[in-house]
This record gives structure tokens, C-alpha cells and sequence, in this order.
């Protein structure tokens, strides 16, 4: 319950655009669950975590916390998982606040190529597809970012 309560308060505190509260409570609610018995709860705590930290400007610390969530949602759900795309996608926004363009295009192109084959319910895909358009039309590559989109609304 306590888990529950914390990422809701994160949720509050990171609308209100008070991200360092938002951390405190990723990281209070990370601290009560046991990783070894609630790993995909863990592996989404750590990519909301590796968000907060990426508006805080605390871009390495951000990477490792979406690296974390990476293998676990890999690990645990297959490379094929939307959870998997999303970090990749994660991935790729950060590379592209750093200024690394081709990195940010490769973990897009991987987030890509999940969405191609998924069978995740309709939600997770168009997420996906339309956080990946936003990336590509940030890459310049309009035409595929609009492809995406279209996709996305079949």
C-alpha cells in the first residue's frame, strides 16, 4: 500500500513540475519493495526514476537507471516486450539531450522494430509509436515519424 501511495505522490509531485520531491518518493517506494520478488514493479520504478532524474539534468545517473530497468524488463519479459521499447525510447531521448544523434537513433530504431512485431495491447503500441514519431521528427526524419503516426492511428 505504502509502494501505491509513494508512486502517486511522485506522480503529483512530478505534474506539479517538483521533481525533486517526485525522486524522493521513486526512491522511498523503490526502497520498500523487495527487487527479488517484484522485479517488474522494481524495473518500472527504476525507469520512472531514470525520468525524474533526466528533468533534473541528472543525465548519467539517468542512464544508469534506465540500463537497470532495461535488463530487467529484458530479463524478465523478453527483448519483444513493450516495456522493453519504452526504455529504449527513454534511451533515445536522453542520447538526444546530450547531443549524441546517433546513439538516439539506434535506440529508436530498436524501439521501432519492437513496435513492428508486438502483440501488446493497442494502448502500449500506440504510446510507443507516437513517443517514437516525436523522436524521429526531432532526429529531422519526418517521413518516418509520420509513417509512425499513421500507424499509430490505424
Amino acid at each position: 500500500e505504502e509502494f501505491s501511495d509513494r508512486n502517486l505522490m511522485a506522480l503529483i509531485a512530478s505534474a506539479r513540475g517538483d521533481h525533486k520531491s517526485a525522486l524522493r518518493d521513486l526512491q522511498r517506494a523503490a526502497s520498500i519493495i523487495d527487487p527479488s520478488q517484484s522485479r517488474l514493479d522494481w524495473a518500472s520504478i527504476q525507469a520512472c526514476i531514470g525520468d525524474t532524474l533526466a528533468s533534473l539534468g541528472r543525465f548519467k545517473d539517468a542512464d544508469i537507471a534506465y540500463h537497470t530497468a532495461l535488463e530487467i524488463f529484458t530479463r524478465i519479459e523478453g527483448e519483444g516486450h513493450a516495456a522493453v521499447g519504452s526504455v529504449y525510447l527513454s534511451l533515445a531521448d536522453l542520447r538526444l539531450k546530450l547531443g549524441n544523434v546517433g546513439a538516439a537513433r539506434i535506440f529508436c530504431e530498436r524501439a521501432s522494430r519492437i513496435y513492428d512485431r508486438t502483440s501488446e495491447p493497442a494502448d502500449a503500441l500506440v504510446s510507443g509509436l507516437v513517443e517514437a514519431a516525436g523522436i524521429y521528427e526531432s532526429l529531422g526524419e519526418i517521413d518516418h515519424a509520420v509513417a509512425l503516426l499513421q500507424r499509430a492511428l490505424r
